[in-house]
């Protein structure tokens, strides 16, 4: 009987063991899980106030991705002359238009084509209005002062990736491969991030819509009610 006993209690002793090294597994990847995505999270909001934000062309172009499928009829595209003189919210208040400011300082018209590329994969707009200033202005086959405001707001796709080698010579491609989601590059002192600074200067423009407003799900450039009927954008290459 106290054989019996012995071997029973060892028994005990071994089925706890396994269930005791089984709780502190599953307890251990638990722990490695939610550190992993505490660090994704952290990198992710860590990449949002960072990075440069420039109303040159980077912040229409990350706003573009907010927008709703087909919720857009009118596309205007090119350089700033388009985001510094295109009241899209007018347009949709006084007549009913949903137009979107899709440009960048200084845009090459080689530029401007990917960016209508760009454009047509979630929008079919009835009517793309194109602003030929740049190549009226400009000469040079490769205009870098204004490049980060064309290039960093897109998402890396194999268009961004056509649209840097139709614009960038290949002695200066690692300037701008490498970075982040989206290629953005980051600031170089936290003085660069002042909130407070950057609200006063989103505040002070009134022709602007901002997030909280009816016309807008994220961006301060376009009004995006539904919008409705085929598009006109290029046949897909």
């Amino acid at each position: 009987m106290q054989e019996g006993d012995k071997q029973g209690k060892g028994q005990s002793r071994v089925t706890g063991g396994a269930g005791g090294r089984r709780r502190r597994l599953t307890a251990r990847v638990l722990a490695a899980v939610l550190s992993l995505l505490l660090l994704v999270n952290g990198l992710a909001a860590a990449n949002r106030l960072l990075c440069v934000k420039s109303q040159d062309g980077i912040d229409q172009a990350r706003a573009f991705y907010h927008q709703p499928e087909n919720s857009i009829d009118v596309v205007f595209l090119g350089s700033s002359h388009i985001h510094c003189n295109i009241n899209t919210a007018y347009l949709w208040t006084e007549y009913g238009i949903a137009a979107y400011d899709y440009s960048a300082a200084e845009q090459p018209l080689w530029m401007t084509y990917y960016w209508l590329r760009e454009f047509c994969k979630t929008q079919k707009p009835k009517l793309v209005v194109l602003d030929v200033y740049s190549p009226a202005a400009y000469e040079a086959d490769y205009q870098y002062r204004w490049m980060e405001e064309n290039l960093f707001g897109m998402r890396f796709s194999a268009n961004k990736l056509e649209m840097m080698q139709a614009s960038v010579e290949k002695k200066r491609l690692s300037d701008y491969f490498g970075q982040p989601h989206g290629s953005v590059r980051y600031r170089g002192t936290w003085g660069g991030t002042n909130a407070l600074r950057k609200i006063r200067e989103v505040s002070s423009q009134d022709h602007l819509i901002h997030a909280e407003t009816e016309y807008s799900a994220g961006a301060d450039f376009g009004a995006v009610p539904e919008a409705s009927g085929r598009g006109c954008c290029p046949a897909a290459d």
